[in-house]
């Protein structure tokens, strides 16, 4: 270190790059130390705390981080928040609004380049703190990614300033303000200036949010699915392990919840992602994938535990852990499973039970992914079931639906009719079930099984059918549900989703008595 301080330094650099690379954590912990106790300055440790903060990504420590990115912002001298409020919160949202408001895409994209370094770095541990807080502290995301934003506009643009348009995108199309055709827009100025500056490093990060959490809401699901693809082929050669295993994630969650692929295929695909998160020591983004496949063995009626398979935990374990350490985004994905498969395997009093724990477990400002888009949809059907049962609580379960009915029929009208269409149908046909008019609920029925056809969402083609099957059921005409009970089995077996079938046929048993 004296008489060589540059190579010590760069060497051990590559060494903990290497090592966080391969997952080795245990060389890696015992290597990193040296560089921050030997650099002579607070700048010859940046690379040293990226690949530290990484790990503590890597590995599950969010709120660890989040911290360690807090104190490099603040050495470097700019303003990392403490205190996380509604008032901050719309003060940030606020000062973006006005410096974006007379700005044109062609303006954002040119803007000129950032040269002060200590501003660089700054953004560099920003959008680190970013993808932390995105699952453990929902309100301080959109803090940073305004905070970002500003400094692009400001001071310049480099290459996290793409990421930065593509972040204020996602929360653009959020429950905030689901400006989609704003969040779109400035999904398009994030790829443009990542195109500008030459950035096939931001690839995989770019990639991740602008296809899984914006463009869902402007093009058709199965549109985002080869960019994930693409994005984890360019991961590989540029080596952002953490976003190039992120759009695995969220291929495998586009794939299973909105596409509706066939369940073997996905059972198939999330085996090659899980291991190759365990490869690369990816522990967190692997738990997550591991909760997709155990929704796929769960329908396609396996006995196996994905969990214990890839893992040797169990999900209520996971659960337990991400509680205790306020990661919201994981406990709130494990809600939604359960939520999902008691839903299709008929178990609606568990469904309304997981609805009612989730609650526990808000979005915030955050972007949503199709998972997000699916269960609201899954929680109006919940509410018109519950409020049909004309229950004590029917009210509750009326308004809850009638809320979800609001919003789908925005996010058809403004959104996308591809994705949203089919789904609007089937909450009206509900409602209108609920109103007692038969004549607008069979219309609806229909439109919606016409509108999973057309798109391909076979999955929720069985579900319009085996719901229009219940509503003729309900009125005595048993050859109709008959019909719709087997039409939804069909659609059902195609998807692969081998306990659903089972459960449809005891159904049709029933029926045939």
């Amino acid at each position: 270190w004296n008489s060589e301080y540059e190579l010590s330094l760069g060497l051990y650099d590559t060494v903990c790059e290497a090592l966080f690379v391969i997952g080795d954590w245990e060389k890696l912990l015992s290597n990193i130390q040296e560089p921050l106790r030997m650099a002579r300055c607070f700048a010859d440790k940046l690379n040293t705390y990226h690949t530290l903060v990484r790990y503590l990504k890597a590995t599950g420590d969010l709120r660890g981080a989040i911290e360690k990115c807090k104190h490099v912002v603040s050495e470097l001298g700019d303003d990392f928040p403490d205190q996380i409020d509604e008032a901050l919160f719309r003060e940030e949202t606020r000062r973006v609004e006005q410096l974006l408001k007379d700005k044109s895409e062609a303006e954002l994209i040119s803007l000129p380049k950032m040269t002060d370094e200590r501003k660089i770095a700054s953004m560099q541990f920003l959008n680190h703190a970013l993808s932390s807080a995105f699952a453990a502290e929902p309100m301080l995301a959109p803090i940073l990614t305004c905070r970002m934003v500003s400094l692009s506009v400001e001071c310049g643009v480099c290459e996290i300033s793409a990421t930065a348009f593509a972040g204020y995108g996602s929360w653009l199309v959020s429950a905030y303000k689901s400006d989609f055709e704003g969040g779109y827009r400035m999904g398009h100025v994030a790829i443009e200036l990542k195109n500008r500056l030459r950035y096939e490093e931001g690839i995989p990060r770019i990639h991740a949010i602008v296809y899984g959490f914006i463009n869902i809401w402007k093009t058709p699901f199965q549109a985002s699915l080869p960019k994930h693809l693409e994005a984890y082929d360019a991961g590989n050669f540029s080596g952002d392990v953490e976003f190039t295993l992120s759009n695995l994630y969220m291929h495998g969650v586009n794939s299973l919840y909105g596409c509706g692929d066939n369940l073997r295929d996905v059972d198939s695909t999330t085996r090659v992602f899980i291991r190759r998160c365990k490869q690369s020591g990816q522990s967190f983004l692997g738990k997550f994938i591991c909760v997709i496949h155990e929704v796929a063995l769960k329908l396609m009626g396996s006995s196996e535990k994905s969990y214990a398979s890839f893992y040797d935990t169990t999900e209520e374990r996971m659960f337990i852990d991400g509680r205790e350490q306020s990661n919201i985004s994981l406990c709130r994905f494990i809600l939604f499973k359960r939520k999902y498969v008691a839903f299709f395997l008929g178990q609606m009093h568990a469904a309304a039970d997981f609805f009612e724990l989730g609650l526990s477990f808000p979005i915030g400002g955050n972007g949503r992914l199709v998972n997000i888009i699916v269960g609201v949809f899954i929680d109006g059907l919940i509410a018109f079931y519950y409020a049909r049962k004309r229950r004590s609580d029917e009210n509750r379960w009326t308004e809850i639906g009638n809320g979800v009915l609001a919003l789908m029929e925005v996010w058809a009208k403004e959104g996308s009719d591809w994705n949203f269409s089919n789904k609007l149908f089937l909450l009206q046909a509900e409602c209108f079930f609920l109103r007692g008019d038969e004549r607008a609920a069979l219309q609806k029925y229909n439109a919606s099984i016409k509108s999973a056809q057309d798109h391909r969402f076979i999955h929720e083609e069985g579900l319009a059918h085996e719901r229009l099957a219940s509503f003729h059921d309900h009125y005595g005409r048993r050859s109709e549900a008959l019909i719709c009970f087997n039409a939804a089995k069909r659609c059902y077996e195609h998807w692969g989703a081998q306990a659903v079938v089972q459960r449809v046929e005891r159904t049709i048993a029933k029926l045939q008595r």
